[in-house]
């Protein structure tokens, strides 16, 4: 079997037979990329491999439900994305409680470390979620279109109009910045 043995197909019909070996393979073979993906979005190295290991965790749990038809890369992705929606869901919740709480004084400390942020990821930020996520996918994380509808588990025409319509709102922020 040799290098058979590491095709994600086989590795996900081994998984499917509870073989954990195949698992920590599947794990050695994608943990980096995966790791990266989540880094982007969480900018937290702690986070990012807890985050990690959850999505493994997962496919473990879920492993009688693969299908070895379908891209496990993109499976490992979108289950990736949709946990670091989760966890900002949660910061975004948490974040809301300590707002209430805090006063004027953290406000203004908030405020200035708003304006030491990175200038591309303010500029991404006007974007629309699902508008930036599909953005960053294809500009920084190099995903074909394809591979991004299976990610986001939408159409590859949604994913074109998304890229055209990024194109177009960053197209126009940064016009109004140089002038």
């Amino acid at each position: 079997m040799g290098k058979d043995l590491y095709k994600d197909g086989n590795l996900v019909d081994a998984i499917k037979k509870s073989d954990k070996d195949s698992l920590r393979l599947l794990f050695e073979k994608y943990y980096t990329s995966i790791y990266i993906f989540i880094w982007n979005k969480t900018k937290d190295d702690d986070l990012s491999q807890d985050i990690v290991q959850e999505v493994f965790i997962k496919i473990w749990d879920s492993r009688s439900n693969l299908d070895e038809s379908k891209s496990i890369k993109a499976y490992l992705y979108r289950i990736a994305s949709n946990m670091c929606i989760d966890h900002l869901r949660k910061q975004v919740t948490r974040q809301a409680y300590v707002n209430d709480r805090i006063d004027s004084r953290d406000e203004d400390s908030s405020y200035k470390e708003f304006e030491s942020t990175d200038n591309v990821k303010r500029i991404l930020d006007v974007l629309p979620d699902d508008v930036r996520e599909t953005f960053v996918l294809s500009r920084f994380d190099k995903f074909k279109y394809s591979e991004i509808s299976e990610i986001l588990d939408v159409s590859v025409r949604t994913v074109e109009s998304r890229i055209s319509k990024a194109i177009k709102i960053l197209k126009s922020v940064l016009k109004k910045k140089i002038k």
